[in-house]
């Protein structure tokens, strides 16, 4: 089965523009002058389609206010985003936007950049360094609202919650990732015949998560829901479920129940299309706008929040085409094509 290529034909489909970010430099509002606010955005990847998002709405809120940007994709390389820090920090950027791949690991270059008068504001993530400002996805509300999900479903198939689960993790290390299993964890605990058959690490993407969920089917031949870190995640589960032959329709009998979360442009399709069950979304453009928006506060004097949360909306296909979904806002309807 070719996850990579059924995830990149999805990234496509969506219209994400990822080609040259690694490069730093590249700049939405061309030519700077002294009086510009320079800003360099640091991310692990923009392989997975929600950083993708958030970097269109930091483009958007650059172009509105007339700010230059500079991105970085790391490729999920510790090393290699310490050293696009290291390079933003030379070329002068007044601010810092990281979304971190270890927020630990990357301490010092935090530091390194406090330390040369640039403000850094963290994206969707969380460390433990101080920082101006932080823009988080509330990790843990998400993995509880897919734990309540998959307690309503187990309930409503069996007249109790009980039955078996899978978790297929994000990436061990990232507050993104343990915030989401510490909220599932905290919604399973409180029903005590729901047991937690398997749980690995599929790192945010397609295609680990497609061979751990695939050794998974093979080990446990009852399962009743699956939790897929984020949408990424959910089309690995559901190509391996598809291989298996153990992908049934929604209202079959023996239907896996599987979410997943973010609400990217693949997440969404495969709502649509009837392979996945829910999403718990977060909207990635707003968060770059948001961002863009507390920069130009900072820039003005004034005193705004600067620990934010993203909302987030449990979409499914009875309300996806809800009011109350478009009014949330469906962010994989919105990317540019």
């Amino acid at each position: 089965m070719n996850v990579s290529l059924l995830w990149r034909t999805g990234v496509a489909a969506a219209g994400i523009l990822i080609a040259g970010a690694s490069l730093v430099g590249c700049s939405s509002s061309g030519s700077s002058d002294d009086d510009t606010v320079r800003i360099g955005y640091s991310v692990h990847t923009l392989a997975n389609p929600f950083f993708a998002g958030a970097l269109q709405g930091l483009e958007e809120g650059a172009d509105e206010y007339g700010y230059e940007l500079s991105v970085a994709n790391a490729d999920s390389a510790l090393d290699k985003q310490v050293s696009d820090i290291s390079s933003m920090i030379s070329q002068g950027i007044d601010y810092l936007f990281l979304t971190p791949l270890d927020g630990t690991a990357i301490t010092p270059s935090i530091e390194a950049a406090q330390d040369a008068g640039v403000s850094v504001i963290v994206l969707a993530d969380a460390v433990p360094a101080p920082v101006e400002g932080t823009l988080v996805s509330t990790p843990d509300e998400v993995g509880r609202q897919a734990g309540q999900a998959v307690v309503d479903y187990l309930t409503e198939k069996f007249g109790e919650p009980r039955g078996n689960v899978v978790e297929v993790t994000g990436v061990t290390g990232i507050t993104a990732a343990s915030g989401r299993t510490e909220g599932f964890a905290e919604v399973l605990d409180e029903h005590p015949d729901i047991t937690l058959v398997a749980q690995q690490d599929g790192r945010f993407m397609s295609e680990p998560s497609y061979e751990v969920m695939s050794s998974i089917l093979q080990a446990q031949p009852e399962i009743d829901a699956v939790f897929a870190a984020n949408d990424a995640s959910a089309a690995g589960v559901i190509a391996a479920m598809k291989e298996a032959g153990r992908l049934l329709p929604i209202g079959d009998p023996d239907h896996v129940y599987i979410v997943g979360s973010d609400g990217s442009p693949p997440g969404i399709a495969a709502i649509r299309a009837g392979d996945l069950d829910a999403t718990v979304s977060l909207n990635p453009l707003e968060m770059g706008r948001m961002a863009m928006d507390l920069v130009s506060q900072l820039e003005a004097g004034e005193t705004p929040d600067t620990d934010l949360a993203l909302p987030v909306f449990m979409l499914t296909p009875a309300n996806i085409d809800s009011p109350e979904a478009a009014e949330y806002g469906i962010w994989a309807d919105e990317v540019e094509g």
